[in-house]
């Protein structure tokens, strides 16, 4: 069941998720997957805006689970915020990865030995390419 963090906001778990929807993995194997791929297709992976996201959801609800199960998702609800959790992780598993191809790449090579010349190809990488966000100048200013 859920409980509050330390933030005052209600963390939900798999547990509070509608009856029956879990059952047979269509929430893991189907409706999680599902909306991978929406957030893989949107015009920024990183920062889905609430509504788009909510709206997503529903979508995917009402296709994978039809007349089967109701719901409406509502943001800040237990199906929007444990799919939240659900694409924390799948992003997560993208940094992990280019995590390790960069650190490979680094002490591979032997024009990356100094640390200097990492946040010189860091800084080149960020004016042509969108790591993180179509803000990421912006944000590494700050």
């Amino acid at each position: 069941s859920h409980h509050l963090t330390s933030h005052a906001k209600t963390k939900y778990t798999n547990a509070d998720l509608p009856a029956g929807c879990q059952d047979g993995n269509i929430w893991r194997c189907t409706f999680i997957p599902i909306l991978g791929h929406f957030c893989g297709g949107y015009k920024e992976p990183w920062n889905v805006e609430r509504t788009d996201l909510k709206d997503a959801l529903q979508t995917i609800w009402n296709t994978v689970y039809g007349n089967l199960i109701q719901y409406t998702v509502i943001i800040g609800g237990p199906v929007y915020q444990v799919a939240k959790q659900h694409l924390n992780e799948w992003r997560g598993g993208f940094t992990v990865a280019a995590l390790t191809v960069i650190t490979a790449f680094f002490a591979h090579d032997q024009d990356f030995h100094n640390p200097k010349q990492h946040t010189e190809f860091a800084v080149a990488m960020l004016k042509k390419n969108r790591f993180y966000s179509v803000k990421i100048m912006e944000l590494t200013r700050r």
